[in-house]
């Protein structure tokens, strides 16, 4: 056991050291040319476009700077603040006057977040939540485009009825959003609520407390322009948004625009280091924060070059302190090559109208990547969805996830396809929050390969703790769905798997394989329970002898004797829950 023990560990630390060194990214292309005509005609596919000025190479590199302060304890060498600038070809509502904001040529000034301060009611801002304070923001915005700065938005509640652009260097700040009365308190812990009615009451002002945004644009075209869309070296902070268009304050879920979008594409390629969005209220959006390249949504671009040549970085980004309620995604990352931070976010439900928390349950995915490296997820909830976090392909490559301290309790917690990921001290749950799902389909870990990536897998689970909450002979539940080629690897380490499916169809382990290579899957030290004294352990499908081995584990007596076969499923050290030795190989 010692010997496990100790090789486990330098396995680990070799493991962790490589994922610092290698990055799962494709070849880079010095050829802007060789960017997809689809991703290009994405670009120009905004409606009514506003076009910022084209800075050259040498304009942006002369401009940005070198400020590389720790900005977060939580994740080492984060950059602080900094300063750059930005080309951008931008469309949906945002306006002229916020494109003003930045100056054409090279004698554009650095910009830098200092001393300079505006209150947006300065610049006319009723903050009533009737009248449109789209504009005075705007303006508050411009009057410091030159020298950079904080635009202050103070308590109240300010009706939005077109996305603005925010510029290099500007900060949009606001006073904490809370709710008061008729809206729930986001928890991990909660109770679903009694089915609520829907109605302009969820509008109150008495419902409000802090800073408030209403937004007021881009019902039925999620790909119009975001409320706030933010370029470089700023801090979006303290905002909450609710959208009266929307359940439960509507009749139906309507698709909106992202609150909070920074975007990049060829045409808009020096979105810039140091942006930080933080203390955000997401009461009803149908997508919350959208980092990505390109504008639309629904796109993966799957299999087109991702056109990441070193000139469309976004730099460093932390996403903090989060709460909400979305009803199609909450944070998306799709198609960015540099770091994300993403810690504190709580996402659950705002309410309990039928119909909001039953397309939740069936619909949201609260923190989706699609080709992304370098996501880091710290202690952050989801709650009731129906993908906790979930990688999809897109592009031509991969995704790697770092990922700890979570609590999820969704129908499906965790699902990843092909990249590097790292998933320790985490409470997932199998579950169908409040009946709201009608799902029969429950897992509570899927690792599913795609068979055309070119990259070869690495998957580590550690310290996880996965309940089976579903527990029906009438619905699909397995614990973990593993379907791997290209000789991937996955190690599932000092883990506990709780209360297995009641039947004998839906067994704990599921393992596929996509080719013929020699794949593995390794559980080191884990716990197998199963309250129901029935259940299946593993099942197998055409994988190799010895490729699936539980190690030094602790497993249900049923679990094991309800097997079919053993001889291809080693069991090295592990004993039976009665204490029976498991020694078989």
């Amino acid at each position: 056991m010692k010997y496990i023990h100790k090789t486990l560990s330098m396995s680990i630390s070799l493991i962790m050291l490589l994922m610092l060194i290698t990055a799962c990214t494709p070849s880079p292309t010095n050829d802007p040319s060789s960017t997809t005509s689809a991703a290009a005609s994405a670009s120009a596919s905004f409606s009514d476009q506003t076009s910022l000025p084209v800075y050259t190479d040498s304009d942006v590199s002369s401009l940005l700077s070198s400020d590389t302060s720790s900005e977060n304890p939580d994740f080492p060498g984060s950059t602080g603040v900094s300063a750059g600038t930005s080309s951008a070809s931008v469309g949906g509502q945002l306006s002229s006057a916020s494109s003003s904001a930045v100056s054409g040529g090279a004698d554009v000034p650095l910009k830098s977040i200092g001393d300079v301060y505006v209150n947006v009611k300065d610049f006319g801002a009723k903050a009533d939540g009737v009248n449109d304070d789209s504009g005075a923001i705007e303006a508050a915005i411009t009057s410091i485009n030159k020298t950079g700065g904080t635009v202050y938005l103070p308590s109240g509640r300010y009706r939005m009825a077109k996305g603005i652009l925010v510029p290099i260097g500007i900060s949009v700040i606001g006073d904490t959003p809370t709710t008061k009365a008729k809206w729930h308190s986001i928890s991990a812990t909660s109770s679903a609520k009694a089915a609520e009615t829907g109605g302009s009451s969820w509008m109150a002002s008495s419902n409000f407390s802090g800073t408030w945004i209403l937004v007021d644009h881009g019902k039925g075209n999620v790909d119009s322009a975001p409320t706030f869309r933010i370029q470089g070296n700023t801090t979006i902070e303290n905002l909450g948004f609710v959208y009266p268009g929307q359940v439960p304050a509507a009749t139906s879920v309507s698709e909106y625009p992202p609150a909070v979008g920074i975007i990049t594409s060829v045409a808009n390629r020096f979105v810039r280091d140091g942006m930080r969005i933080a203390g955000l209220n997401l009461l009803n959006p149908y997508v919350g924060i959208a980092i990505m390249q390109n504008q639309d949504i629904h796109n993966y671009y799957v299999g087109a070059s991702d056109t990441q040549d070193g000139k469309i970085s976004t730099g460093r980004i932390t996403v903090s302190d989060i709460t909400g309620s979305p009803l199609l995604k909450g944070i998306y990352i799709k198609g960015i090559l540099d770091t994300v931070d993403i810690q504190r976010v709580r996402f659950g439900y705002s309410n309990f109208h039928n119909q909001f928390a039953t397309y939740r349950h069936n619909n949201a995915v609260d923190f989706e990547v699609a080709r992304a490296d370098g996501i880091n997820i710290y202690d952050s909830v989801s709650l009731g969805a129906s993908y906790g976090i979930k990688t999809t392909t897109a592009f031509s490559g991969s995704s790697s996830i770092r990922a700890s301290k979570l609590t999820i309790r969704s129908r499906v917690p965790v699902s990843v396809v092909t990249g590097m990921y790292i998933f320790s001290e985490s409470d997932l749950y199998m579950s169908n929050y409040g009946g709201f799902c009608s799902s029969d389909n429950y897992t509570g870990i899927e690792v599913f390969q795609d068979p055309q990536c070119v990259h070869q897998p690495m998957y580590l689970f550690s310290k996880i703790k996965l309940t089976n909450e579903i527990r029906s002979s009438s619905k699909t539940d397995i614990g973990m769905h593993i379907k791997m080629g290209k000789s991937g690897n996955i190690s599932v380490y000092d883990s506990v798997f709780n209360n297995a499916s009641p039947d004998t169809t839906d067994p704990v382990i599921l393992f596929e394989r996509n080719d013929g290579s020699a794949i593995s899957a390794h559980f080191l030290d884990c716990e197998f329970t199963n309250a129901s004294g029935s259940g299946l352990l593993a099942r197998n499908v055409t994988i190799p002898n010895g490729a699936l081995q539980f190690k030094a584990c602790v497993i249900a007596d049923s679990l094991y004797s309800s097997m079919p076969g053993n001889s291809n499923i080693w069991f090295i050290g592990s004993k039976l829950k009665s204490g029976g030795g498991l020694n078989i190989r």
